[in-house]
This record gives structure tokens, C-alpha cells and sequence, in this order.
């Protein structure tokens, strides 16, 4: 029962990481980005597909130190980000929602049908796993995995805060909410009577109101 707990509590934290992630970008910055899920898959299978050792039915299986696997793994999801970042940089909203949504759709099905790189639905085996040979019980590995998880997610929680706190950080925080207030203004424009929309208009935004005399001027 313990050994589950453990297990369980490893999982939920590197979930958390990336609920890390999504907050970032849909919680401070505005932008809903579905396809948080795909990216950690690449990093995954990289990490994967470089440190598995080798078996004859794999193209990958590299059999590398687990740094490497992590460096690879790092520089393939920045890539991935890079990439798609350039086909989605102005979409916004339910837009940018449903690209990236596609993104891990077209992820997840690369990595159930790639049998020979990615093993397909069973996954790959094997697969190097941080300082295991110092532990004799895989509870003990899991303790230590534990341990590394909350180190980990403590350093991501605290890097994002230094993050959010700098002057990049207002800004994009500041530019989240300044499209959250137009958001909202158009919907209550929307929702007014035509005959209302002018006042409220001039309400919402400070513009003068226009004399009739100057209007009979003009």
C-alpha cells in the first residue's frame, strides 16, 4: 500500500509540473494552449527512445546515461515549441485552442501507430531511470524518485515566480487582463440596443459627447 502511495504521489507531481505550465500560459498570459499534453509526450519519448537499451524491433533505443536522455529530450520539446509557435503565433482564443488541441491530437496518434520508434500502444522498455543501480528495492527508487519530484516541482514553482514577478512578467500579465476588459466590453456593446450603444460608448471610453451645435455645424 505504501509502495502505491509513493508511486501515486510521483505521478501527481509530474502532473503538477505541468499544470505549472498551463497556468503560465492560460492563467497569467490569456492564451489557452490545449496542447500542453503533446509537448511533454515528444519529451517523454525522446527521453525514451535515447536512453531504452537496445532491441532489435526498435529503430531508437539508444541506450545513453539518462542526462543525455534529459538534454535530448529538452531540446526536442523547444523545438516542437519553436515550430509550432511560428504557425500559431497570432491565433487567439478558441483559435489557439483548437490548433494546439490538434497539435497533441497528431502527437498522441504519431506515438500509438510509430511501433518500431515509439512501441506503439505497449510503449518502450528499459528505459534508464536516475541513479537506479544504488537502490536495491524499487520501493527504495521510488522514494529517492519521490524526493527528486519535490525538489524539482519546488525549483519550477519558484522559477516562475522570479518569472512572474519580473517586468516580463507584468507586462504579459498587464496585457492579459487589458484583453479580458476588451473581451468583456464587446460582449456588454453587444448585448446593449442599438440606440444605447452610442452613450455607452461614450461612457466606457471618455469620449466627449458631441454638442448639437457643433453637430449641426459639422
Amino acid at each position: 500500500m505504501l509502495a502505491y502511495l509513493v508511486f501515486f504521489a510521483c505521478i501527481v507531481l509530474i502532473l503538477g509540473v505541468l499544470t505549472l505550465a498551463l497556468n503560465l500560459q492560460w492563467g497569467f498570459t490569456g492564451l489557452f494552449n490545449a496542447g500542453v499534453v503533446g509537448f511533454y509526450a515528444i519529451g517523454a519519448y525522446t527521453h525514451a527512445i535515447v536512453t531504452a537499451a537496445p532491441q532489435p524491433q526498435y529503430v531508437g533505443n539508444f541506450g545513453l546515461p539518462w542526462p543525455v536522455g534529459v538534454l535530448a529530450a529538452m531540446a526536442a520539446t523547444a523545438l516542437a515549441g519553436w515550430l509550432i509557435g511560428l504557425v500559431t503565433i497570432r491565433l487567439r482564443g478558441d483559435y489557439l485552442a483548437i490548433a494546439t488541441f490538434g497539435v497533441a491530437v497528431s502527437i498522441q496518434l504519431v506515438a500509438l501507430n510509430w511501433e518500431p520508434l515509439t512501441g506503439g500502444p505497449q510503449g518502450l522498455t528499459r528505459i534508464s531511470r536516475p541513479l537506479a543501480q544504488l537502490f536495491e528495492t524499487p520501493f527504495g527508487f521510488n522514494l529517492w524518485f519521490l524526493g527528486l519530484m519535490i525538489a524539482i516541482m519546488a525549483a519550477i514553482y519558484w522559477a516562475l515566480d522570479r518569472v512572474l514577478m519580473s517586468p516580463w512578467g507584468r507586462v504579459a500579465e498587464g496585457d492579459s487582463r487589458g484583453r479580458d476588459r476588451r473581451g468583456r466590453a464587446r460582449q456588454e456593446r453587444a448585448a446593449l440596443p442599438a440606440r444605447k450603444r452610442s452613450s455607452w460608448a461614450r461612457h466606457s471610453w471618455g469620449w466627449p459627447a458631441r454638442s448639437t451645435s457643433a453637430s449641426s455645424a459639422s
